[in-house]
């Protein structure tokens, strides 16, 4: 049986001994995860990776594979082949079996405006889009495919996709997804597309499913503590698509496969056992000393001993915690800024937002009409922030129209040439005036 931890120290001590000095650490602190990705891909558990948690270049990355294949099972490298696909200053590693084969398609989120409540909206793509969608990504498989023959007699082949991907109109989140093997992809047509999809998935709430194995332990307890261990891969879906039959039937599916090929993953020899699909739903949190939003993965969480909650959005808030100073005191925050008049404090548009631990039950359209509201409610909210702004500075305006024009009066021979200063103040009348002192003599 294939020992995880021998090969993984064997692994780390060749890193050390060919990596230099200023990159050792970083690449020792990720080996094991490395590693594992390797071997995830490798075993066709997971058609790509991609190498997110270190930054290298795709030459030192093909050697560092090289080495991580030297210690797999010879059964496995057999039948596998990996490649590296160079896209836009990242790298994918690749089993080429599987994409040679072609892999399915995923199911695919359209991001449109929505014209009633403003913002965007999420839904499942129609078969047009559906198809124009798998024409890309064809037309793009074929063309990696057409540029393999010359490479394959090298190892590990590096493609570059950039020049590819320009020329069929293929967008880097839906390509990542594609390659990564997800069962669902958020189609992204352009950049102007894609900033408006993220500020949509920033106010969604979104479940996200994570696919663990044992290794995922094994690398907890052995890694230091600056080590990234992470699942084998992760995606999310918006909330209001979960319940539909389209992604509960492809979800399903997706789960047939992927327990397949961790079966065939276990009978090459591989410790791989436990694999553990978890569902999680992703909330946006606030920071408890700045009130900035604390994204999911993000952030410090602290739990004191009477088990009150404590989120920071970063380690400033974090610290300034921990020196007892007060939110409403420092400049910075939320809390200052409402209580100097800087920003609008007191609106009814903020119920819509504070948390309530009383339980409600499940309600369809209680939950559609909320979804409404909570955009209407947004749009009213910015509208009076944006009217508060504007009457809390035309004051500010007058003030700095003074400014200026006293600046201007005392600065003025720094726009006029010193000669016409001279030649104005030639031109002026001189009048003589008359001072009259009159002497008062004392009485006496």
């Amino acid at each position: 049986m294939w020992d995880f931890n021998e090969a993984h120290s064997l692994f780390l001590q060749t890193l050390r001994s060919q990596a230099p000095k200023n990159i050792s650490r970083r690449l020792a602190a990720v080996s094991g995860t490395l590693l594992r990705d390797i071997l995830a891909v490798a075993s066709g558990l997971r058609p790509s990776f991609l190498l997110d948690y270190l930054v290298i270049d795709s030459e030192r990355l093909v050697s560092i594979i090289s080495t991580g294949l030297d210690l797999l099972p010879q059964q496995l490298l057999e039948t596998q082949q990996l490649c590296v696909l160079a896209l836009d200053n990242c790298c994918l590693v690749t089993n080429l079996k599987i994409f040679h084969e072609g892999q399915s398609f995923p199911l695919f989120i359209e991001f449109e405006d929505n014209i009633g409540g403003g913002g965007m909206t999420v839904r499942w793509a129609n078969s047009s889009e559906e198809a124009a969608m798998q024409n890309n990504l064809f037309a793009l498989r074929y063309a990696v495919l057409a540029q393999l023959p010359p490479l394959l007699a090298t190892r590990v082949p590096i493609i570059d996709l950039d020049a590819i991907s320009r020329t069929l109109e293929v967008t880097m989140p839906t390509l990542n997804g594609w390659l990564l093997g997800y069962p669902v992809c958020y189609a992204v047509h352009d950049m102007a597309n894609a900033e408006s999809a993220s500020r949509c998935l920033c106010t969604t709430t979104l479940k996200l499913y994570s696919v663990f194995t044992k290794l995922e332990k094994i690398l907890a307890s052995k890694e230091s503590k600056d080590a990234v261990v992470s699942p084998l891969f992760a995606f999310s879906v918006p909330m209001q698509l979960v319940e539909s039959d389209r992604w509960q039937e492809r979800k399903h599916q997706w789960e047939e496969t992927l327990r397949k090929r961790h079966n065939k993953a276990i009978a090459v020899g591989i410790l791989l056992k436990n694999l553990i699909i978890e569902e999680t739903t992703l909330r946006l949190e606030k920071c408890w000393f700045c009130s900035s939003t604390v994204y999911p993965g993000h952030g410090i969480t602290f739990v004191r001993n009477d088990a009150t909650i404590f989120r920071f959005c970063r380690s400033k808030c974090h610290k300034n915690f921990k020196m007892k100073r007060n939110p409403r005191k420092v400049k910075w925050t939320k809390a200052y800024r409402k209580l100097a008049g800087k920003e609008l404090a007191e609106d009814a548009t903020f119920e819509m937002e504070r948390r309530r631990n009383r339980p409600e039950k499940y309600d369809r359209e209680l939950v559609a009409k909320t979804v409404k509201a909570m955009k209407k409610i947004k749009d009213i909210r910015v509208a009076r922030q944006d009217r508060f702004y504007e009457q809390r500075m035309s004051k500010a305006r007058e003030q700095q129209k003074a400014a200026d024009r006293k600046q201007l009066e005392q600065e003025i021979h720094l726009v006029k040439a010193p000669a016409a200063l001279a030649r104005e103040r030639a031109a002026k009348l001189k009048v003589a005036v008359e001072q009259t002192q009159e002497d008062n003599q004392m009485q006496e």
